[in-house]
Parts: structure tokens; C-alpha cells; sequence
């Protein structure tokens, strides 16, 4: 039927109206700002260790990879598993883990997976297909790798873990020139068989210079007795040593503390968790340097470069590091040491001070000693006075007693004198009293010598007078001490 211009015109405006809302929402959410968190989710990681949680190298690794994506403010999601080989060596242990991963981490996207050590490295490289077929993988810590490895396996890269076996034995030897025998000790670990790999290589180069023994297979009681008879002019190369010959487990420090102790000769190794444990030193590889390398590695590839166009790196940096302890120990001076060299249990050396803060702590240590003179003859000069005041004591003591007895003589001089002059007068009186009855010429005589004795004995009331002042004198200015009952004392 056909419509007129209006009708045409309702038909078309009928659906747009009908869908006027919904675009009007579309519109309004595309203007909507999105937020950073859903512009860009962070990024997932898995890290896979060969070993177990604690042990000191997985440890360093782990802080190499997050201090690395915390410094560059990378916004990462990490998931660390530890696959603990070293201590589980269950036959079938590979196919159970491939298992529990494979359920685990099923329905899980990853954005990179890293593997640290060997280890973790072979299982990975067999199972990478399986579990985690489209996402990227890095390695670190890896010391049994050949060029080859990575021409079927695509989409992986990482860094070699590159030890310096030669330039640490070099160093050796050149420290301690009488030596004639290199003892090398390893286990028959993952690591170990790596470590004995490269030790194929660089060990012949040196059978000209010294007799090489190789320390394997042994338990832990007969390695310790067998370090501890080596002669002097040896030299030991500590490798790895965590799984003994009875399967016994043994963290890095407890089996490098128990070589340590037993061993008379110098022990040197090419780990950082050796030093401060016993050994001399050594041109040491770092496990924060490894895991700090794996993460760059796979920040590249989060922004967008293809795993596989990535090359692997092989030059990683190592570092001299040496033991004051153990340089003291065997007598090697610092000085002999290689260029660049860093030492730990350092003694404080000189510190540099500005010139004048050095005259001024001079100055100070001048006046103090100074002073400290002046002290001393303060203390002389009182230690004099201290002895004339104790002998000043002694002779007042001593003039105390003498004051004591002339008091008392003076007190029996006059009672004697008081005595004699009433005995002296008594009678002397009686006879001037008779001279006087009788008269006579013999009268006048006797009067005469009456008079003579008379003005004696006035003598002698005098000096009693004054023998008395004496005493009262004495008595008030130099009384007698008492004793410890109230009673007076000589002293």
C-alpha cells in the first residue's frame, strides 16, 4: 500500500526513538573516564624455583627479581612455587609435580613464567608445552646450559649462571704459591652434576700445576675426616655439597660451617653464600644478580618483545669478595689481592677528617692532658698535706700527754708545797711563841731566823699562786679529751 510523505517520515523516526536510550548510555560510558586499575590489570608471574623456601640462593633470587620490578614501578602479580628437588629425590617426583601444577594452575593466565636453577630449568623445558603452552618463559640460575637448548624449545630466553671457576683457582694458587694439591668437593645433586660438567672442562688445564682430587659421594663424617688430614701446601675448592653420600640433606652454611671447622687449609668458592662461612674469597657469582637480570629480561618481554628474539645472556657480573678473617688467618695481605677486590670483617681503617676539625680534636686532647697534669699535682699536693696534717696529729697527741703529765705534776707540786708550808709554819710558830716567853738575847736571833723562814715560805705561797694560775690556764685552753665513757683521757 502505498504512504504518503508523513507516513515515510513516522517510519523511519519509530527506531530511533525506540533506541535513542541505548546510545545515549553507550555514548555516556565511552566519555566516562576508566580508571588505571582497569586500563591496565597487572601483570601475573609465576616463579618456579628448584628448591625450597628459605634456602639462601632461591632466597637471594627472589630479592634480585622484586627489588628489580619495585625500583622500575612495575605493577606485578607474582606467584612463587618451590619445587624443594634438592631435598626430595622420590622416584616419579617430576611426573607428581607436572600433575599438580597441571590441576592448579589450569584455568590460571600467566604473563611470564620464571624458572630459576637447573632443576626447574629441565622440568620446565620438558613440560613448557603442557602447562603453560602460549606464555613466555625466562630462566636464571642455570649453569648446565648449552647453546642448543633453545632451538625446539620457542618462547624462552634468560641468563646463564656463569661461576668463575678459573679466575678464582688462578687467584688461589697465586696466594698461596707452595701449593701442590687442589681438593675439590661436590655432590651428585642436579647442581653437582652441572658443577662436575664444568669442572671437566677447566680442571685439566691445571693438572701441570698440582694433583687434583675430587671430594664425591662421601658422607658427611668421612668428608670431614678426610679434610681434616690434608697436608699443608693444599688448597680447597669448595662446589656444592648439600645432599652427603647417605642422601643426607645439608643446607649450604651447615656443610660449609662443618668443612670450615674441620679444615686446617685454605678453602675458597665461587658463591656468595660461602663468604663469611669459612672460605677465603673468591671471584663470586650473586643471586640477587640473576634474578635481577631474569627480571629485566621479562619486563622487555611484557612490553611487547617476543621471548625468543631475546638472546640469552651468558656475561653476567661477578664480584671479588674476600674474608679478613680467613686473610689474617693464612697471612695474605690485602694488597695481594685482584684489582677491585672488596673485603668483609674489615678492621675500621682511617677515616679522612676535615684539616681544622683535626687541630681542633688536638687541641682538645691538649687541654685535657693539661688538665690532667694539674689533677695529678693537686692530688700530690694533697696527698702532702694529708700526711704533714696526720703527722701534725701525732705530735699534738704527743704534746697532749706531756701537757696531761705536767698538769698532774704541777697538781702534786702543790699539794706538796700547800703541805709543807702548813708544817713549816705550825711548828715555826710554836718556837717564836717560846723565844717570845723566854726574851733574852737568843730572843732576838730566834726572831731574826723566824723572819728569814718566814718570807721563804711566802716565797713559796707565791709560786703556788702562780703554779695554780698555771693550771686553771692549762685546764681551760687545753682541756682533756674524754673516753668512750665520759671519763677524761690523756690523748
Amino acid at each position: 500500500m502505498y504512504r504518503g510523505k508523513g507516513d515515510c517520515r513516522r517510519a523511519w523516526r519509530a527506531p530511533i526513538f525506540r533506541w535513542a536510550p541505548v546510545i545515549i548510555c553507550l555514548l555516556l560510558l565511552a566519555a566516562c573516564p576508566v580508571s588505571a586499575d582497569e586500563q591496565a590489570a597487572p601483570k601475573k608471574i609465576l616463579v618456579l624455583h628448584s628448591y625450597h623456601e628459605g634456602h639462601v640462593w632461591t632466597h637471594s633470587i627472589n630479592e634480585g627479581i622484586g627489588s628489580y620490578f619495585d625500583n622500575r614501578g612495575v605493577d606485578v602479580d607474582i606467584v612463587v612455587e618451590y619445587m624443594d628437588l634438592a631435598r626430595v629425590s622420590e622416584p616419579g617426583y617430576s611426573r607428581k609435580m607436572y600433575e599438580l601444577y597441571r590441576i592448579k594452575y589450569a584455568d590460571t593466565r600467566f604473563d611470564a613464567v620464571i624458572v630459576a636453577d637447573d632443576g626447574a630449568y629441565q622440568f620446565m623445558q620438558a613440560r613448557h608445552k603442557d602447562l603453560f603452552p602460549m606464555t613466555p618463559c625466562v630462566f636464571c640460575g642455570v649453569s648446565d646450559y648449552h647453546n642448543g637448548d633453545l632451538d625446539t624449545w620457542h618462547g624462552c630466553t634468560g641468563v646463564v649462571e656463569a661461576y668463575d671457576i678459573r679466575s678464582t683457582l688462578d687467584t688461589a694458587l697465586r696466594l698461596h704459591p707452595g701449593t701442590s694439591r687442589l681438593v675439590v668437593i661436590n655432590d651428585q645433586s642436579i647442581s653437582g652434576i652441572s658443577n662436575k660438567h664444568r669442572l671437566a672442562e677447566i680442571l685439566p688445564e691445571y693438572r701441570d700445576r698440582v694433583s687434583i682430587t675430587l671430594l664425591e659421594d662421601l658422607t658427611m663424617d668421612t668428608l670431614l675426616e678426610t679434610v681434616a688430614n690434608l697436608p699443608d701446601g693444599t688448597v680447597i675448592l669448595m662446589m656444592t655439597y648439600t645432599v652427603d653420600g647417605a642422601g643426607t640433606y645439608y643446607e649450604h652454611e651447615k656443610s660449609m660451617a662443618l668443612v670450615s671447622s674441620a679444615s686446617s687449609v685454605p678453602i675458597y668458592g665461587v658463591w656468595d653464600f660461602y663468604l663469611g662461612g669459612g672460605i677465603v674469597g673468591g671471584k663470586l657469582a650473586y643471586g640477587t644478580d640473576q634474578g635481577r637480570i631474569a627480571a629485566e629480561l621479562t619486563e622487555r618481554i611484557l612490553n611487547g618483545e617476543e621471548a625468543s628474539s631475546i638472546p640469552v645472556v651468558t656475561e653476567v657480573p661477578t664480584h671479588w669478595f674476600f674474608d679478613n678473617h680467613q686473610l689474617m688467618r693464612f697471612g695474605i695481605h690485602s694488597s695481594a689481592l685482584p684489582e677491585g677486590s672488596r673485603l668483609i670483617n674489615q678492621l675500621p681503617g682511617i677515616i679522612p677528617v676535615n684539616v681544622h676539625v683535626f687541630w681542633a680534636v688536638v687541641t682538645g686532647i691538649a687541654v685535657l692532658a693539661v688538665a690532667v697534669v694539674i689533677l695529678a699535682a693537686n692530688i700530690l699536693r694533697r696527698r702532702r698535706a694529708e700526711e704533714a696534717l696526720r703527722r701534725s696529729k701525732e705530735e699534738f697527741r704527743h704534746l697532749s700527754v706531756l701537757q696531761h703529765e705536767a698538769l698532774e705534776q704541777i697538781e702534786e707540786n702543790m699539794e706538796q708545797m700547800a703541805t709543807l708550808n702548813d708544817h713549816i709554819r705550825n711548828p715555826l710558830q710554836a718556837i717564836v711563841g717560846l723565844a717570845d716567853l723566854e726574851g733574852g738575847p737568843m730572843a732576838e736571833k730566834i726572831f731574826l731566823q723566824a723572819g728569814e723562814i718566814d718570807a721563804i715560805i711566802n716565797r713559796l705561797d707565791q709560786g703556788w699562786l702562780e703554779s695554780s694560775a698555771i693550771r686553771d690556764f692549762l685546764q681551760r685552753h687545753y682541756p682533756r679529751e674524754k673516753d668512750n665513757n665520759g671519763n677524761r683521757s690523756d690523748v
